[in-house]
């Protein structure tokens, strides 16, 4: 390994909740030993298919030098040098990094621990790569409402069909119900869009938008978890109000520099006018 090379892995917590998951397969298996073959030949096929991720997330890592970035697992190396790197996309939350000629990609997951730091280390390698996103509307994404509305939905269903085959309706229709109601609150009062005016931030919600000064705004800030992982974007105002930035489609690990590099270059140009 490289002297200035940083190793970053997935969470200690993770690597235990997959722990706890072979566990409990285990029990399993032993209880299915009692009551047939077949049982017990379905859990030891969700005991291998356990062990197998389970090695994939211990074994994966991703390297960071000077020179190159790099992400390990049982299946081989993957390797970009800084250079070689023509543009950045998003996949969920993860950030994608592609090569000249399209042929390679690597995919960095803000689970991982130091996430928070691996960003940094990308940003100051190659900060140009963020610029293509800067004057693109940043888009809400609706992906968890809707996955929690459908599972509200799901535990309504449940609820009829417990009612008519039981008579029992009463607890995963509430909690159904309270899902759905949740999920459509989100999509209602959630941002729809950000749009970057000049030296405005335009935050465009269903019915209205809210338009902030850039002079208006102290600092964007990055929410890091005690594990260093990159988990939420917070825009701090100068009256000492705080908002929660929403996921957006880009992932925070474009959104969150497009919007700080746009509040330094204009406050800075406010500063060189009042001078």
């Amino acid at each position: 390994m490289e002297a200035d090379e940083k190793t970053f892995r997935y969470s200690y917590v993770f690597k235990n909740l997959g722990v706890f998951y072979l566990m409990f397969l285990v029990s399993c298996v032993v209880a299915g030993w009692f009551v047939g073959i077949r049982e017990f030949m379905f859990f030891a096929i969700l005991i291998g298919v356990g062990v197998i991720l389970l090695t994939l997330f211990l074994t994966f890592s991703v390297n960071v030098s000077n020179v190159a970035i790099k992400t390990r697992t049982l299946f081989g190396t993957k390797s970009l040098q800084w250079s070689e790197i023509s543009r950045i996309s998003s996949q969920g939350s993860s950030l994608k990094l592609h090569n000249h000629d399209g042929g390679g990609t690597l995919s960095i997951d803000p689970r991982l621990d130091g996430s928070a730091e691996i960003f940094n280390l990308i940003f100051s390698k190659r900060a140009d790569l963020f610029d293509a996103y800067k004057n693109d509307p940043i888009s809400c994404s609706h992906k968890n409402n809707i996955s929690t509305l459908v599972l509200g939905l799901v535990f309504i269903i449940l609820s009829f069909l417990l009612y008519f085959y039981k008579n029992y309706f009463f607890v995963p229709g509430v909690l159904g119900l309270w899902l759905c109601i949740q999920s459509l609150i989100n999509l209602y009062t959630n941002p729809r869009t950000i749009t970057l005016e000049n030296n405005r931030l335009v935050v465009n919600y269903l019915k209205k938008s809210i338009s902030y000064s850039a002079d208006d705004i102290a600092s964007f800030q990055m929410g890091v978890s005690p594990q260093k992982q990159f988990v939420d974007v917070f825009m701090v105002l100068k009256d000492k109000r705080i908002m929660k930035m929403p996921r957006f489609k880009q992932g925070y690990f474009i959104f969150y520099p497009v919007l700080k590099q746009w509040h330094e270059i204009h406050t800075a140009r406010h500063s060189e006018l009042s001078a």
